[in-house]
């Protein structure tokens, strides 16, 4: 069995300012496991742990999947929690683009993977990236003021979406580490 999930790669030139976001947040003193910036990316679905003959399958669908897709820019802005400000979980960096295009590979993948026999997401689609998760609620009370006096509509930068990814993830003591298993260039230029 493989941990495998689908996900676009943020352009590396991203990487100071989220690193200089992640350590502005960490001064906080926020209780949390952060994300390291080198393993930050877009899931658009987790797979969980799944069966080797499936990833050929899994490749077809990505190719068909890129080959409506035309490349795109999308917006690192805005930070937020899940589930809610009341007791957050999950500290992330929002994700947005025009038209709606990463919901639409969203639900692509999991119209297309539901056939295959993987569970469609209950829950509503976000874009993000994961910051860290937050483990108690240590200073949460000057982490809320942070989030929405300073931080609610913060912009990152832009990223530009070529391609999606199959990656494998191998969970370790020292944290979970990330192999790309199949890149696929978005084709479709409109």
């Amino acid at each position: 069995m493989l941990r495998l999930f689908i996900a676009l790669e943020m352009d590396h030139s991203l990487r100071a300012g989220i690193e200089a976001l992640v350590n502005d947040i960490k001064h906080l003193g926020l209780h949390a496991s952060w994300v390291p910036v080198s393993n930050m990316h877009l899931t658009l679905k987790f797979l969980g742990d799944t069966d080797e003959k499936h990833v050929e399958s899994i490749k077809k669908i990505l190719d068909e999947c890129a080959c409506v897709t035309a490349p795109f820019e999308t917006a690192l802005q805005g930070i937020g929690v899940f589930p809610d400000i009341r007791r957050p979980r999950v500290l992330w960096l929002g994700c947005s683009a025009p038209s709606g295009t990463i919901s639409k590979l969203h639900g692509f993948l999991e119209s297309k993977l539901s056939a295959l026999g993987f569970p469609l997401e209950n829950r509503r689609f976000l874009p993000h990236l994961t910051l860290a998760r937050i483990k108690s609620p240590k200073n949460m009370e000057f982490f809320r003021g942070f989030l929405g006096e300073k931080h609610g509509n913060l912009l990152i930068g832009t990223s530009r979406m070529e391609g999606i990814t199959l990656f494998k993830s191998d969970l370790l003591k020292t944290g979970a580490v990330y192999t790309a298993l199949y890149k696929v260039r978005m084709k479709n230029e409109k």
